[in-house]
């Protein structure tokens, strides 16, 4: 049983900077575990900045190294922390030092800064010039005066137009689709058509999603994915997280799919993977 003590140590921050994390913390849970561990590792030993290593911040965040350090590149990129890296011949494993930024008027909270948006509108601009179409008149032609339509095309990287892609759709297994269909009619079902529109191109989607599930993430259909599935509409918590069979293969933070954490709750709370529900 927990039983914090202030006599075993706290941490001492200003109303002021509390107030601010009120109203500025980043919107994903990674970042936030990470931005605590960094506060304890400094402010929980009365320091202003400490030589924290990527090891450190795992075992107190118990998230994976590729977390932690996405999270503190993110971190410093909002101006929420400020890293100072080890350089020089022989520091290669040296741990950083790392500071929180006090001065949270220079935190950069939103998805896009208002710097960054000026850049994105003023690039978007040159490329709808470099488009104009020019008319310009075709001295070599046989037929003088003739009027030809040009486009001019200059540093287009970022925002030149794909190749239009013939949609080609994959056949697949029959227990694929009859699945992702009868999801989305219990769906409908359950919540009404106004809500839930069942279309071939769903059911199809849908059915990619499961292929995918089987031939790359390696669950078994029958076994795995119905029965967690089956049980999934019917739990409190999850018949609201999945409304589409398309997004089960979405990641997190954590780079794990929203399939494997239901798969993993399923088999908790149902050891035998038996579900009293049929499609």
């Amino acid at each position: 049983m927990a039983s914090p003590q202030l006599e075993n140590g706290y941490l001492k921050i200003s109303n002021e900077l509390a107030e601010a994390f009120c109203r500025s913390m980043p919107n994903q849970a990674s970042q936030c575990q990470v931005l605590w561990a960094i506060i304890r590792k400094t402010y929980g030993w009365q320091k202003k900045e400490d030589s924290i290593s990527i090891s450190q911040i795992e075992e107190l965040t118990q998230l994976s190294r590729r977390s932690v350090i996405y999270a503190i590149q993110n971190l410093e990129a909002k101006k929420m922390i400020h890293v100072q890296r080890a350089r020089g011949r022989g520091n290669v494993n040296k741990p950083n030092k790392i500071s929180l930024q006090k001065n949270y008027s220079r935190w950069v909270v939103q998805e896009i800064s208002e710097q960054y948006a000026n850049n994105l509108k003023k690039r978007r601009e040159r490329y709808k010039k470099s488009k104009e179409k020019v008319v310009q008149t075709n001295q070599g032609s046989a037929n003088n005066g003739q009027k030809v339509v040009q486009t001019m095309v200059k540093n287009d990287e970022l925002f030149a137009p794909t190749k239009k892609r013939k949609t080609i759709q994959k056949t697949l297994p029959s227990d694929f689709l009859d699945l992702s269909r009868r999801f989305l009619e219990y769906q409908q079902q359950q919540l009404g058509e106004s809500l839930v529109k069942i279309s071939e191109k769903k059911i199809h989607g849908g059915a990619e999603t499961l292929e995918k599930l089987t031939r790359i993430d390696g669950f078994d259909l029958q076994r795995e994915i119905r029965p967690a599935l089956l049980w999934a509409v019917k739990d409190e918590f999850w018949s609201y997280q999945i409304r589409s069979i398309a997004s089960l293969r979405k990641k997190n933070g954590s780079g794990e799919s929203k399939f494997s954490n239901l798969y993993a709750k399923f088999k908790q709370q149902n050891p035998q993977k038996k579900v009293d529900l049929e499609w």
